[in-house]
């Protein structure tokens, strides 16, 4: 992580992720990344990421993390005691550096 994105990167999260299927059932979400340093999350405008919404119930936000983190759609991704699933994770070049950008969604209230 470059110094600035480190001073950028103040939110704590960590993840979850569902494990294999054996015996033609699914496990309950085990911890994948405990610690995990990215950037405070924030709603995405309409029309200002590459992503498509079709549900109107859903809320996307995106946070930016190290690209060499270990996140997959479908994910859960937590930030205190705020569950998101994880919509994509791509690399995402900034400068001279690549991050990944995260795009969460969670169901509106």
């Amino acid at each position: 992580m470059t110094t600035s994105f480190t001073k950028l990167a103040t939110v704590t999260a960590s993840t979850k992720r569902i494990p294999t299927i054996a015996s033609g059932k699914i496990g309950s979400r085990a911890v994948n990344i405990v610690s995990l340093k990215c950037t405070p999350i924030d709603p995405v405008s309409p029309g200002s990421e590459n992503v498509d919404v079709l549900d109107a119930h859903v809320q996307l936000y995106v946070t930016y993390c190290e690209s060499t983190t270990d996140i997959q759609q479908g994910d859960e991704f937590i930030v205190g005691t705020t569950s998101y699933t994880v919509k994509s994770a791509e690399d995402w070049a900034f400068g001279s550096s690549t991050y990944l950008r995260i795009i969460l969604t969670k169901y509106k209230k």
